[in-house]
């Protein structure tokens, strides 16, 4: 889909539009699309304040029921998730995520494996990079530095499965996969992939304990219980894994699976551009 071109400051809505894309100001039309969505902002009592605009990233899929910060990026997100921590595109949320304060993805790499690990030897671009390197290469070395990227230096953001909690202050390195049902300790740093319904926690993060045994975590996994909506876990059986995996699996007045048309860049632009 090839996006229009931005419209004029104070002419709409959207105050930027494009690959990446799109901007909205948070006027009265888009506060009221995003309302009948259901896109929430903090707990009930802050909503849109102290909010001025909104990014949709191209790509990003925000289910209903969806509760971000005060940030102003909608970052992939399942429903009845929240986070309290502002994040950019690059990370994605199942449902029933809860995500605390100051959780953070890393940076990108630095190359260890060349001679030097400073980004003096790629990090010069003349407007994204450093201004020191550019007039460093510029003033001592004629302008002729060759630069290059290292290989892999910007992975892939985090990926999070379902109902999985992140304590305040952890660090997650780029491209690990958090499993369903996982536990990251508060002021952990997670450099690789945690398995469903397990606990770490420490610098590097280290496997504490495991929630359920393995026999009831894939018992719990084969129900896909997160594709259901709130009301599966009415009747108490939530508080009993046991009691609520047989219920499940027994299927005795078992809601419908609820399927939830995701907020996207393109329903945006379809709604505030083209439409």
């Amino acid at each position: 889909m090839t996006p229009p071109a931005p419209e004029a400051p104070g002419t709409g809505p959207v105050l930027r539009s494009g690959p990446g894309g799109i901007t909205l100001r948070l006027d009265e039309a888009v506060r009221d699309w995003l309302t009948e969505r259901r896109v929430f902002f903090g707990r009930a009592r802050v909503g849109f304040r102290n909010l001025r605009a909104v990014h949709i990233p191209a790509g990003a899929r925000v289910e209903p029921y969806a509760c971000y910060p005060a940030g102003d990026t909608l970052f992939g997100m399942g429903a009845f998730s929240y986070s309290e921590a502002a994040f950019g595109a690059e990370i994605s949320l199942g449902r029933y995520c809860s995500i605390a304060r100051g959780v953070k993805v890393m940076g990108v790499r630095h190359p260890i494996e060349w001679v030097t690990t400073s980004s003096i030897t790629y990090d010069t671009h003349p407007e994204r990079g450093y201004a020191s390197f550019a007039a460093a290469h510029r003033d001592l070395g004629g302008g002729d530095f060759q630069a290059q990227r290292p290989a892999g230096l910007r992975q892939p953001g985090p990926s999070l499965g379902r109902d999985v909690w992140i304590g305040e202050d952890a660090r997650l390195a780029r491209g690990v996969r958090i499993g369903t049902g996982a536990v990251v300790a508060s002021g952990s740093i997670v450099t690789k992939d945690v398995a469903p319904y397990t606990i770490v926690g420490g610098s590097p993060a280290r496997v504490i304990r495991r929630r359920f045994d393995e026999a009831l975590s894939e018992r719990l996994l084969a129900t896909r219980w997160w594709e259901y909506g709130p009301n599966v876990l009415r009747g108490g059986t939530y508080r009993d894994p046991l009691a609520f995996v047989e219920a499940i699996e027994a299927g005795t007045d078992l809601p419908e699976r609820l399927v939830l048309a995701p907020v996207t860049a393109e329903e945006a632009l379809a709604r505030f551009v083209t439409g």
